[in-house]
């Protein structure tokens, strides 16, 4: 009930105040009428009947004093002259009945006459008075009055009552006017005020002052804090504006920062590749400079041997077998130069191109090794490869190399050195789109495995993030796995995931689509 009742609007609280105050009113009126009864009625009815056995006492003094019997009945009989009155009698000195009167004809009159005073019954009153002359008591009168039941009395309460209640709702109408007017009626506007403003969010709307009194008041503060919140809320507006634009402009330039981070790492594993390729160059390219100064001093002194008339044919022969091994050193040392030049231009027109191309992912893959190797080689880590010949691709082979490089060379330095060195084995299979399995689209599962340290738990949902690192300091930026997340959505469309147990090693599985989707870069 006092939820309800604090739910309803104002004007109906008006409303039900005012029943309830007229409630309150009637049930007052009622108690005002039972404590009338109680407090007014019998003194008055006791007032009249003194009064009327004072005139009987009065009158029937003669008839005492001369023993009128005749006289004393018809002064009792004038009893009938007043509403309500029954009986009466009149008792000489020693108490004896003297004189009666009843209104029905039948006496019933006490024999004795009674104590001095009224005596209140049912529906009936008697009062007994002595009657004195000059200080002598000559007898006693008394009368009997009938009083009305309390049925009869009803129509007068009833009129009061309905007065009462007339006036407490004429009244209750005239202070719910009045309260409508003065109080529910500026409360209401500054209610649909309130709503307009939460509905449209339009402050410059104002409530008009319609009084004084605190109710103008509030509405004066209500119509001034609608001026401050206005001002406020266009300022952070403002504000809001302000800082979405820092926060795009941020955005923006945190996204160059970012490609040029990326674009580092990828130079950065690209330098690694050239270090490691320039110092396996350097062992064919020895060699041939070695056989070519070698023959470069067999001629000169064959030459001199012709000059000075002294070559023999053993002299000959000689110089022919070193011509011959000579020759052979520099042309084998040459052809391994040519092949890592060969695979590090494959690789490095791939990793610094973002082309789209048609290739094969097995001559992709084993460029990539080839390129890898030198930078393994003095480490205690060997790298296998299982992948079909003849897998055609539609992607981005730039793309590729970077994430096998990239898993390669954190699967030996986080996963293998730790432990002194391991096998890491990447393996491709195909497989069907599982998620339409009715169109036939070929995806690809690379995965790169080794069997080394493994991943702790609580860092195994975070190695995706920019610059996690647990080697801070230590020449890790964090950046590695970054890059071959971002790359395997864009640009190959795929998704790579990982698995690790600390002590039993870590896989990484990338899955894309033999064609990649367009658009991606």
């Amino acid at each position: 009930m006092g939820w309800r009742f604090s739910s309803l609007g104002l004007q109906r609280k008006l409303q039900l105040a005012l029943l309830l105050g007229t409630l309150l009113a009637l049930l007052l009126a009622g108690l005002a009428v039972l404590s009338y009864e109680t407090s007014t009625f019998r003194p008055r009815v006791a007032a009249q009947l003194t009064a009327v056995a004072k005139v009987m006492a009065d009158i029937n003094q003669a008839a005492l004093d001369f023993d009128d019997a005749k006289q004393a009945q018809d002064n009792l009989a004038l009893l009938r002259l007043y509403e309500g009155m029954t009986a009466g009698a009149l008792y000489r000195a020693d108490g004896s009945l003297f004189a009666e009167w009843a209104d029905s004809g039948k006496p019933s009159s006490p024999s004795r006459p009674q104590s001095t005073g009224i005596d209140f019954q049912a529906n009936q009153a008697s009062l007994s008075l002595a009657v004195m002359r000059d200080g002598r008591e000559l007898g006693h009168v008394w009368i009997r009055v009938q009083l009305p039941p309390l049925l009869q009395r009803l129509p007068q309460y009833g009129i009061m009552f309905g007065a009462l209640a007339l006036a407490v709702l004429v009244l209750g109408a005239v202070l719910l006017w009045a309260g409508r007017r003065l109080v529910s009626l500026p409360m209401e506007q500054l209610s649909a005020a309130a709503s307009e403003v939460g509905r449209t969010g339009d402050f410059s709307l104002r409530v008009a002052k319609t009084s004084g009194d605190e109710i103008g008041q509030l509405t004066d503060e209500f119509n001034r804090m609608l001026g401050v919140v206005g001002e406020r809320d266009s300022a952070l507006q403002l504000a809001n504006d302000q800082l979405e634009q820092r926060v795009q402009e941020r955005s923006q330039e945190l996204e160059q920062a970012m490609t040029l981070l990326m674009q580092n790492e990828k130079l950065a594993a690209l330098g690694n590749v050239v270090a490691g390729v320039a110092h396996e160059l350097n062992t064919p390219i020895g060699n041939a400079l070695l056989a070519a100064t070698s023959l470069s001093k067999s001629s000169h002194t064959m030459r001199e041997q012709i000059t000075g008339n002294s070559l023999s044919r053993r002299g000959l022969d000689d110089f022919m077998a070193s011509v011959e091994e000579g020759s052979g050193i520099v042309t084998r040392s040459l052809e391994r130069a040519a092949g890592l030049v060969r695979s590090f231009k494959s690789v490095a027109v791939n990793e610094t191109s973002e082309a789209r191309m048609d290739f094969d992912l097995r001559h992709v893959l084993d460029d990539c090794m080839a390129l890898l190797a030198p930078g393994l080689k003095h480490r205690p880590i060997e790298v296998s490869l299982e992948c079909a010949a003849g897998i055609r691709c539609n992607s981005y082979p730039g793309a590729l190399t970077q994430i096998v490089s990239n898993l390669v060379e954190n699967a030996a330095r986080h996963g293998l050195e730790p432990i002194g060195g391991g096998r890491i084995e990447v393996q491709v299979l195909e497989s069907i789109d599982t998620g339409k399995p009715d169109s036939g689209e070929s995806w690809l599962t690379l995965s790169v495995r080794d069997h080394g340290a493994g991943i702790p738990p609580e860092h195994l949902h975070r190695i995706f993030e920019p610059f996690f690192t647990t080697r801070l300091g230590q020449g890790g930026s964090g950046l590695g796995l970054h890059v071959v997340h971002s790359l395997a959505k864009i640009p190959l469309g795929g998704s790579i995931e990982v698995r690790s147990q600390v002590g039993q090693g870590t896989t990484f599985e990338l899955r894309f689509p033999r064609r990649a989707p367009i658009g991606q870069l």
